[in-house]
């Protein structure tokens, strides 16, 4: 721990149980942790987003996604306006 200050977990996880083992791995090392969730408030804004992508995406696969996202309580919310749909 004391060689790693931070530690980032990036990737397209979209239901909780697919990223708690990271939460459950930083409580059992005693790192603090933070959840930064993208706010996406619509398919057309998904379909945005997969367009400044860099990995080639099919948009069937952005909406499968979309659909089956589950938010974390919480998670810190970059971007979204509090009060807003």
């Amino acid at each position: 721990k004391d060689k790693y200050k931070n530690i980032i977990i990036d990737n397209k996880n979209s239901k909780f149980i697919e990223f708690s083992k990271y939460i459950d791995l930083a409580k059992t090392f005693n790192y603090n942790f933070i959840i930064l969730e993208i706010y996406c408030k619509n398919k057309e804004q998904a379909l945005m987003f997969s367009k400044r992508g860099i990995h080639n995406v099919e948009i069937q696969d952005i909406f499968k996604m979309y659909d089956r996202w589950e938010t974390f309580d919480d998670a810190i919310w970059p971007g979204k306006k509090y009060g807003s749909s």
